[in-house]
């Protein structure tokens, strides 16, 4: 877990933020995880998701488990 959150982190919804520190201090999660640690809806977790994709604060990678799942991982930047 980074002890800094980005200044591109501070500056996004609420539930990006969410979103963002559940990653940060869990490390890899699939959505569903996501969305049961956050406690916010699918709606929610997936526009947050995209927004941090696009800022580049978050990645997608295939499941090592299964290639059709996917884990998010909040990026060091």
């Amino acid at each position: 877990m980074s002890t800094l959150v980005p200044k591109r982190v501070k500056e996004t919804p609420a539930s990006a933020r969410l979103v963002y520190t559940a990653l940060d201090v869990n490390g890899p999660l699939e959505k569903e995880a996501l969305i049961d640690e956050t406690g916010i809806a699918r709606r929610t977790v997936n526009s947050a998701l995209a927004e941090l994709r696009d800022l580049g604060l978050v990645e997608a990678r295939d499941h090592p488990a299964d290639h059709r799942r996917r884990l998010y991982a909040a990026t060091e930047q």
